[in-house]
């Protein structure tokens, strides 16, 4: 598997105008559902909030 670097621009470019192409978002879960791209976008966060401590952990 190819793997790219490319700016941000590219990667809104990418994301509107590719079919190939899959974003991975790894935002917390709370902020992907506030808002995210469109496209094939997949959220797999690696940072996870506990409301029992409202602390953040990998």
């Amino acid at each position: 598997m190819k793997i790219s670097v490319v700016s941000a621009q590219e990667t809104f470019e990418q994301i509107n105008h590719s079919e190939n192409t899959t974003y991975i978002d790894v935002r917390t879960v709370a902020e992907f559902v506030e808002g995210h791209p469109k496209g094939k976008v997949i959220n797999i966060p690696i940072v996870f909030f506990s409301p029992k401590n409202w602390e953040y952990s990998p």
